[in-house]
């Protein structure tokens, strides 16, 4: 192994714990996190602590990911054997990221200046639209899209590597 294949290998598993870390945190938020601070059991130093760390780490995560993503994406985009099916996975993978970094940049923003919305709940076809959006969006959505991103990933390798043996 040489010096090169030992820095994108290191670069690869830096970006893969990058993530892992960011969508883990995300989830062990929702399922514990969350429930504690809902249960009226709510120790304020636990959870602001835990919250502004938790806000450290995620931006950290983001720039990780993007300064290794990148390093990783002209790695590949040079190699002769990455089709046209590759580059459009990889930007489905891309778009998705940053979607995701977007949610995290919202979201990092208005922690702490919270305003409650009273109002009349939305309905469509009976369906509360206001306690759907509240599950498919911030962190519930980033979960979606992280373990969808970690799908692409493998399919990424899988057409690589099929790219390689021209299968």
């Amino acid at each position: 192994m040489n010096i090169s294949e030992f820095f994108m290998i290191s670069v690869r598993w830096i970006h893969s714990i990058s993530a892992v870390i960011w969508v883990g945190g995300n989830i062990f938020y929702i399922l514990v996190i969350r429930p504690y601070q809902n249960s009226g059991q709510n120790d304020l130093s636990i959870t602001k602590g835990g919250g502004e760390h938790f806000k450290s780490l995620v931006n950290t995560c983001i720039l990780v990911s993007i300064v290794t993503g990148t390093v990783m994406l002209f790695d590949r985009l040079t190699e002769p054997s990455v089709t046209s099916t590759y580059v459009v996975v990889l930007s489905s993978k891309i778009l998705l990221a940053l979607i995701m970094f977007w949610i995290a940049r919202r979201r990092l923003r208005a922690y702490g200046s919270r305003v409650s919305n009273v109002g009349t709940p939305k309905t469509y076809i009976g369906i509360n639209i206001d306690k759907l959006s509240k599950h498919i969006s911030g962190l519930n959505l980033t979960v979606i899209i992280g373990l969808l991103v970690f799908l692409i990933s493998d399919l990424l390798q899988f057409l690589f590597l099929k790219g390689l043996t021209g299968g």
